[in-house]
């Protein structure tokens, strides 16, 4: 699948390293991806792969019309799949030639509130928006789909909420002492970080800094009013506290985050804020203006201030006066960052993408309206779903109010299912088989069948977003497995994680056998529970075994079999990177951590699958001659 994202200008603000991370994970999930600018402002991401520009300036005058037919010109040779604007002039002017260029599926992201945009971009948004230009929004923050409250239905309900992800760096003390050579030892650091716009409101920290007579103040970032800002220092004689650094590269913004003592954040709006969150998850003390995107991302994790000049300089004075609030506030701050990952913002713009969710062609399970493609390579049936589908399958068991088992295969699975005919019995009842580890979709492409990397699940991948519609949606999951307290632990970091997600465990040492005590009690305590999910991790092949011999006394809506999923999310086995397994690697590292256990499920069983349907298709072949003579 080819995605084009587009930004207007080049240089290193907010949106433009959102669309960069993001392009970023998307080349790691496979896809043939590329990051346009219309312009260069500030090289920030020049020679990096997969990064374009259009034109290597501003364009004025008639060069805005060449930039135009530049831009139809690669979209017509690229044919995107997946065209994503940014930005509210690339969204008018890439979606106006996106739909002349004849590309399907076009998502505009707002990443400020509406009512912010320029006059004559804000009405040609509303239009977009309603009359089905833009085919998918996307919105970074709850301010942000606030600010459409006004707006038409048929452009609100194209509007789905993302956040942005971060990526938090590890500090580098050398490089922050580079950028700091000439900021006095003395005294305080205050940190701002934030293009130099009057959104960013650089007046309010200046004059709060007469205000502040011992602090430093280091400003990041570069932007229109630079010069002015520049001016307004020497002509407040600030000059040997204020220090502006310019637009400096990624990692020396993270170092100085963890080298000074405040962060000052006091803009006059916001949407998703990129600079706060990158410092809230540095563990900084923050003092931020009281505006709705703060109030929704800071919260109690710093203090939260009138944007003028007096009351900023009292809360500033307030942290720097109290170390202990300081400390607590940064260790709030950290944990409330956590569940903004580029990996979750990428699942979140994968699921408006249509080719995820549609099948080419489709086969109906036994028992489920959903349908997904189905593939029998070796006689052995899996379907072809993503982690979306998974999701998709969920929602209609439990609103249907029927029981859907959905089983899974890898290259573990496949010798399971050659040796056990009770895992062949599973599979057979199963309404849905889904693939879970990139060597069945190597070994399918190599049989000629249409698979992609989307196409494989793993349940660290799957959990993210199966937690998160659970706690939305109120769905209560039950998890049956792992040793005792592991699960519970699990449930527990997933709960913190999750707000409001219902979640029980109970641990997988029992005795399996059907008529006795212990199984059922365990089945008393499922039933009483009576979740929507259950996930039953007790490893292959006992989970399937359990699963099929108990299914028709199970009180729930969707099961799964997950394996060691608990076990990974309690920390008790190192969890590998996920992009690792996207690229058919995630074995290597398991067996590099449990050698012992899993050696010859890595190292010997393989080869006795691969035997089995390389057997398989040689008969299959040998009988069609046959027949043919």
């Amino acid at each position: 699948m080819k995605i084009v994202q587009m930004v207007t200008q080049m240089e290193g603000a907010g949106a433009q390293k959102v669309a960069y991370l993001l392009h970023q994970s998307f080349l790691e999930r496979g896809y043939d991806s590329e990051l346009w600018f219309l312009y260069l402002k500030r090289p920030a991401y020049s020679g990096k792969e997969g990064v374009r520009v259009l034109w290597e300036r501003m364009p004025y005058g008639l060069e805005f019309f060449s930039l135009v037919r530049k831009m139809f010109t690669w979209i017509r040779v690229d044919r995107p799949d997946v065209v994503i604007t940014h930005t509210h002039y690339a969204n008018v002017v890439g979606h106006a030639v996106s739909v002349v260029a004849g590309a399907k599926c076009r998502i505009a992201v707002q990443h400020n509130p509406l009512q912010t945009y320029p006059v004559f971009a804000r009405h040609v948004d509303r239009v977009f928006g309603t009359l089905g230009i833009y085919t998918a929004q996307v919105a970074v923050s709850e301010t942000v789909v606030q600010s459409m409250s006004s707006y038409p239905d048929q452009y609100r309900n194209i509007v789905s909420r993302v956040y942005n992800g971060i990526v938090a760096e590890e500090p580098t003390a050398q490089l922050a002492e580079r950028y700091l050579a000439n900021v006095s030892s003395c005294g305080p650091k205050i940190l701002h970080v934030g293009r130099f716009s009057k959104q960013k409101n650089h007046d309010a920290l200046l004059q709060m800094m007469l205000q502040l007579p011992d602090a430093n103040l280091i400003l990041v970032g570069d932007g229109e009013r630079r010069s002015e800002i520049e001016h307004c220092v020497k002509q407040m004689n600030l000059g040997n506290r204020v220090t502006l650094l310019g637009e400096i590269p990624a990692e020396g913004v993270h170092a100085l985050m963890h080298a000074c003592d405040l962060f000052l954040f006091p803009s006059i709006y916001e949407a998703m804020p990129m600079a706060l969150l990158e410092a809230m998850a540095a563990g900084m003390a923050i003092v931020a203006s009281d505006i709705p995107a703060n109030r929704e991302f800071l919260s109690d994790a710093g203090i939260l201030s009138a944007a003028d000049p007096a009351s900023l300089a009292q809360a500033a004075s307030r942290l720097l006066a109290n170390p202990a609030q300081a400390d607590a506030s940064g260790r709030r701050a950290i944990e409330r960052t956590k569940q903004f990952t580029v990996e979750a913002t990428a699942d979140g713009y994968e699921k408006l993408f249509p080719a995820l969710r549609n099948g080419v062609s489709s086969t109906p399970s036994s028992n489920a309206t959903s349908s997904f493609p189905a593939y029998q390579p070796a006689g052995i049936r899996v379907h072809a779903m993503t982690k979306f589908d998974l999701v998709k399958v969920v929602a209609e068991a439990i609103g249907k109010e029927t029981r859907y088992i959905i089983a899974n295969h890898n290259l573990h699975g496949l010798y399971c299912w050659f040796h056990e005919p009770k895992v062949r019995k599973f599979h057979e009842s199963a309404d849905f088989t889904h693939i879970d580890g990139m060597s069945l979709i190597l070994l399918g492409r190599m049989l000629g069948l249409p698979l992609k990397r989307q196409h494989r699940t793993g349940y660290m991948d799957l959990l993210p977003i199966l937690a998160q519609e659970a706690a939305i949606n109120g769905w209560r999951i039950f998890c049956l497995g792992s040793k005792p307290g592991v699960a519970e632990r699990a449930a527990l970091k997933l709960r913190r994680q999750y707000s409001g997600l219902q979640i029980r465990t109970r641990h997988g040492h029992f005795d399996p056998n059907s008529t006795g005590k212990d199984n059922q009690e365990v089945l008393a305590d499922i039933n009483e529970y009576a979740p929507h999910i259950l996930l039953v991790g007790m490893g292959m092949p006992r989970q399937e075994s359990w699963i099929f011999e108990n299914k028709n006394q199970i009180s729930a809506n969707a099961i799964f079999c997950c394996g060691a999923l608990m076990d990974y999310v309690a920390g008790e086995i190192p969890t590998p990177p996920r992009w690792i397994g996207m690229l058919g690697f995630e074995w290597l590292l398991r067996l590099a951590s449990e050698p012992r256990r899993l050696w010859r499920r890595y190292l010997v069983e393989p080869w006795f699958v691969v035997g089995q349907i390389a057997t398989y298709y040689v008969r299959e072949r040998t009988k069609s001659q046959g027949r043919g003579q």
